[in-house]
């Protein structure tokens, strides 16, 4: 079977042209399915869901975050092995 879109698609009930035809709104991608089915498939409905567009310098930031976040978390356990606190966030390693 080869691929279709639009109104080229053939319908489930050639009688019906409403079935099979649901759509996302726009701004909406696919997420999941919900089926109902006994020895065949009866239904089928879509689960829809916002897209949520960033930019690389949002992503290249929320890294740094990320980033930052993990070397205060190693720095304070390291602190803590050493038998004290980091003071302001840094490991002081002289003493």
């Amino acid at each position: 079977m080869r691929g279709c879109s639009g109104n080229n698609c053939p319908t489930g009930d050639q009688y019906d042209p409403v079935h099979n035809k649901q759509r996302c709104p726009p701004g909406s991608v696919v997420t999941g399915a919900v089926t109902h089915s006994g020895d065949w498939l009866d239904s089928i409905e879509y689960v829809c869901s916002p897209i949520h567009l960033i930019s690389a310098e949002t992503i290249r930031q929320r890294s740094i975050d990320d980033a930052q976040r993990e070397a205060e978390e190693a720095a304070a356990l390291l602190g803590a092995l050493a038998g004290g606190a980091p003071t302001g966030g840094v490991l002081n390693l002289l003493g």
